[in-house]
């Protein structure tokens, strides 16, 4: 019962600034806990924003996130800027033309891939995965038994990630903006700063390091 205990209080603060950041977009959840009583149409907007729309889209999300997720995208972007001088970033991002449907996603990679872990944003999809699994036992579209071992398997792979829940955190919001990137690109980083307060005036009830399994 303790360990359970442990597990639940490690996934609350994993998927944390999912449900309490700017780019949340889950009114009604608000929190990991709360994913097993919020209203059930809370549940199915939530997994609406992500292209979920039955079981097979589930698995087939679920299994994106795992192999790729958003981490690809922005890691293949961090390859091309960092093979760049900074003068040489910065013209390349003036040149690349405003009707380019990824040009926000590249300001989000620039501001960000330089202060993040080396595991950059990968914490975002981990997070949400984590998130998935207790709504899919939820809405009936994974077991229990399922969803509790990915879970942990998940969870473990994060801690050896990163080094604090502050590092996880700062991943997994820059990951939010990344996947859902502001319109205006120019507001980006006094957004994140936004976010990474809220973040830090949320205290883990558990360690980060702590052994989950």
């Amino acid at each position: 019962m303790l360990r359970q205990w442990d597990r639940l209080s490690f996934y609350d603060s994993m998927t944390y600034t999912l449900f309490n950041t700017g780019l949340s977009f889950s009114e009604g959840i608000g929190s990991y806990r709360h994913i097993q009583t919020c209203p059930s149409q809370a549940i199915t907007d939530f997994m609406l924003l992500h292209g979920i729309k039955n079981e097979e889209t589930f698995d087939h999300f679920l299994n994106w996130l795992h192999h790729k997720g958003y981490r690809h995208e922005f890691n293949n972007y961090a390859r091309l800027l960092s093979a760049l001088s900074h003068p040489a970033r910065q013209q390349y991002m003036e040149t690349t033309g405003e009707e380019h449907k990824n040009k926000s996603r590249l300001y989000c990679v620039r501001t960000f891939m330089d202060v993040l872990a080396p595991s950059q944003i990968a914490a975002y999809d981990y997070a949400l995965m984590v998130a998935l699994f207790r709504m899919g036992v939820r809405v009936k579209f994974m077991t229990r038994k399922a969803a509790r071992s990915f879970s942990v398997q998940f969870a473990e792979v994060v801690q050896k990630m990163y080094v604090s829940w502050s590092e996880f955190h700062a991943a997994c919001i820059a990951g939010a903006y990344f996947a859902n990137s502001p319109a205006d690109p120019a507001s980006l980083t006094s957004q994140y700063s936004l976010d990474l307060l809220i973040a830090t005036r949320h205290t883990p009830l558990i360690e980060w390091d702590h052994k989950l399994n």
